[in-house]
């Protein structure tokens, strides 16, 4: 059940938030959001 409701915020909080202009631009922005996923949201 952990991994659904992962990949549902993934979507929710972060894919439908940005349109990428690259892939390096998708795993910079990746990297930012699963850093903050782990350790700042609530």
């Amino acid at each position: 059940m952990k991994a659904e409701s992962t990949f549902k915020a993934l979507k929710t909080e972060f894919i439908k938030q940005y349109d990428f202009k690259s892939i390096n631009h998708l795993k910079l922005e990746l990297f930012d959001y699963v850093n903050w996923y782990n350790n700042i949201r609530p």
